[in-house]
């Protein structure tokens, strides 16, 4: 199913718009990846770590010390 893109390709390529920036949020990451491959699913336990993943990603920026 991986290469089918289905859900684990597409939670992957999810984390990745969240960490570079180019999704603020986990719902705007999935619209996204779902306008490029319709067919991508996400389900609630890939939701779930996808949230679990920006939500440290946010705390990380936060802890991180600025110049």
């Amino acid at each position: 199913h991986c290469g089918i893109g289905k859900s684990r390709s597409a939670a992957a390529v999810a984390a990745y718009l969240l960490e570079s920036g180019q999704a603020e949020t986990v719902a705007q990451a999935c619209e996204m990846v779902r306008a490029a491959r319709p067919s991508a699913r996400f389900s609630d336990g890939v939701r779930a770590e996808l949230e679990a993943f920006a939500a440290q990603r946010r705390s990380a920026q936060v802890a991180a010390p600025t110049n």
